[in-house]
């Protein structure tokens, strides 16, 4: 086989393996070992040194990127950096919008001791997740109707037909559904998973959560849903917490007496609220 065949198939079976495939769910999004994915608001921490003669001054720079397509609110930053005189150490910002950047400066004094120091700024803000996903139900007396072939490929599809949203957030909404939804009684329920995960790897607090974040609103997610039919098993509006960065929730469609001659389409909005907390350093060296 032609190298050129072989590195066609290997790229097809990377994209496979990172996208979803419908009849197994939603892939989680990861990011290598060791790594943070770069989601949500990230920052780069920068200096314009790297060595400075003790008691000098050093400025530093915080990159801020809203990589997210929702905005980031309420954002308060702090630099910490042991033994070394900084001037406002912490700073607030009222919002970055989608795809936005903002740049934050800090003059500091390097210390009177020789040695290697650690700067630190911890980033807190708050933002949101919504995805609207939409259902096919159909008629099991319709699909009795089609060929053997065409029903075959109805029933090996999941219900999911739609799904769309906020993208790159640090808290990501991931249906989990493998099976056709196909009404065969007068009243039934359609149940299916829908996954809140903390993707971006650092700390989800919650949204009335602020800086510096409490302990006891830490992995706690506002959650809420809307659509006819739709009921999960949370209190709509209600905090959720993440047991090991993720929640799995479980959600159904309840139809009775609803008539479908053949197909009909649902449409439900799942929504998550929070905030969260991270951070970005970076090192520096003081002589004498």
């Amino acid at each position: 086989m032609d190298g050129w065949l072989i590195g066609i198939i290997l790229i097809v079976a990377i994209i496979l393996a990172l996208f979803a495939i419908p009849q197994f769910g939603f892939v989680v999004p990861t990011a290598p070992e060791g790594k943070k994915l770069a989601v949500g608001l990230t920052g780069i921490l920068t200096s314009d040194l790297k060595k400075v003669k003790v008691g000098s001054p050093v400025t530093f720079l915080l990159n801020l990127n809203n990589l997210a397509s929702e905005d980031s609110y309420d954002i308060t930053t702090n630099l910490n950096i042991t033994k070394w005189k900084i001037s406002e150490a912490k700073k607030s910002i009222d919002k970055i919008s989608k795809g936005g950047t903002y740049k934050l400066y800090w003059v500091s004094y390097a210390p009177e001791k020789k040695g290697n120091y650690i700067a630190t700024a911890e980033i807190f803000y708050k933002m949101k997740n919504e995805k609207e996903m939409k259902f096919r139900v159909y008629n099991e007396s319709y699909l009795l109707t089609l060929s053997q072939e065409k029903r075959k490929a109805i029933e090996e599809k999941p219900a999911l037909i739609s799904y769309k949203g906020s993208e790159n957030t640090s808290i990501e909404i991931i249906p989990s559904i493998q099976q056709p939804f196909i009404l065969s009684k007068t009243t039934q329920q359609f149940p299916f998973i829908i996954k809140v995960v903390n993707v971006g790897g650092y700390e989800v607090y919650s949204p009335e959560a602020s800086y510096p974040p409490e302990n006891e609103k830490k992995n706690l997610v506002k959650f809420s849903y809307s659509g006819n039919y739709l009921s999960c098993d949370v209190p709509n509006n209600s905090l959720i917490e993440l047991v090991d960065n993720s929640k799995g929730i479980v959600c159904k469609l309840s139809l009775s007496g609803v008539s479908i001659r053949e197909y009909s389409d649902f449409t439900a909005n799942f929504s998550a609220y929070y905030s969260y907390f991270t951070k970005t350093s970076l090192s520096i060296e003081v002589f004498e």
